[in-house]
């Protein structure tokens, strides 16, 4: 699957606007492959980790956004046994507070050798001209109180308890 990012079209973000300003940024299931070619980029979970998250970070970044914007986080698994190994990706790539993260098992025989497919929710935090109104500028100050609450850690102890099994994935 090829997307572009630099001139305007997006592949895989949806913004969602409140009166013209951009509130959430969606980003659907995006997976480990080449944006140009739209072929599967590697055959390990770490190198395929990588990939995808280069993919959703240049998504979010066509947005005037970051991985640093993101809240909530859907991983899909071709096989929970790789849990550790893309994890240390993971917690490599995405900053504390880490995102609310979800990690399911999944079959996503759809795309031959694929082991990983991530989607996401951004939140990214604007500062806003005077005349934007002091409505936004509410909304601004709590959407960054969300932002510093506490959120779950993308490294856990012991086996995780996040699986919630093997579901289809079409």
């Amino acid at each position: 699957m090829k997307f572009r990012t630099s001139v305007g079209r997006r592949r895989g973000g949806r913004t969602h606007r409140d009166g013209g300003r951009e509130i959430f940024i969606f980003v659907t299931g995006t997976g480990p492959s080449d944006p140009a070619s739209g072929e599967l980029v590697g055959d390990t979970i770490e190198r395929q980790t990588e990939q995808t998250i280069d993919n959703i970070s240049a998504i979010l970044e066509a947005d005037g956004a970051s991985l640093r914007d993101v809240v909530k986080v859907t991983v899909h698994l071709s096989d929970t046994s790789l849990f550790a190994r893309y994890n240390a990706v993971y917690a490599r790539r995405f900053s504390k507070p880490y995102p609310v993260r979800t990690t399911v098992g999944s079959d996503l025989g759809h795309s031959a050798g694929m082991l990983i497919e991530i989607d996401c929710i951004a939140l990214p935090v604007r500062e806003e001209s005077a005349e934007e109104g002091e409505d936004f500028k509410e909304k601004a100050g709590a959407t960054q109180k969300i932002r510093d609450t506490e959120r779950f850690e993308a490294v856990p102890q012991g086996p995780p308890a996040c699986f919630a099994g093997s579901g289809r994935h079409d």
